[in-house]
């Protein structure tokens, strides 16, 4: 056999290969989604964390998928760490895109406590110290709390924009 045709078949193998990968995970995608249309809405937090695997390297590709992804993280660092941590740590543009699809869904009260924590987080006076603003952190708390008291409505409505982009997940 000549280099060049071991080197084709290299390829050939390790395009397989990734095809198989890409079909495995694609096949988990849909058998998640199609327990998502009979299970109640808090069994997303249990297939969550599968799906977000799944779906992550299709972030920046599908405007959904990001809002999804965001508003997933968004949750989850309320949960640990505090919901500040998140506006802290992730970009203005995800930020951004999360509150303009929030508004235009018309989840109106998940949009204003969403957009209560948005500030100017990245500005360099805060950086050194991360002295921020007690209001900031106030409003921080009570995010905190509304997240808390209202989990399921949560993932109500990230189970609906999975479920209602269903074709843009499988993609």
């Amino acid at each position: 056999m000549h280099s060049y045709e071991i080197i084709i078949l290299k390829v050939f193998l390790i395009n397989l290969q990734f095809n198989k990968k890409e079909v495995c995970g694609l096949n988990e995608i849909v058998k998640i989604i199609e327990m998502l249309k009979t299970a109640p809405d808090d069994e997303l937090c249990n297939l969550e964390l599968e799906l977000f695997g799944l779906i992550y390297d299709k972030k920046k590709a599908y405007f959904e998928i990001e809002c999804f992804l965001t508003l997933s993280n968004w949750v989850g660092f309320s949960l640990r760490d505090g919901v500040w941590t998140f506006y802290e740590y992730t970009n203005d543009e995800s930020v951004e895109k999360v509150k303009a699809y929030l508004e235009s869904e018309n989840w109106d009260e998940l949009s204003e406590i969403y957009k209560l924590g948005i500030h100017d987080y990245h500005n360099e006076k805060y950086l050194e110290d991360y002295n921020y603003p007690n209001e900031w952190i106030e409003e921080s708390e009570i995010i905190d709390n509304w997240i808390f008291e209202n989990e399921i409505n949560i993932y109500r409505f990230l189970k609906e924009l999975v479920l209602e982009n269903e074709d843009i997940f499988l993609m």
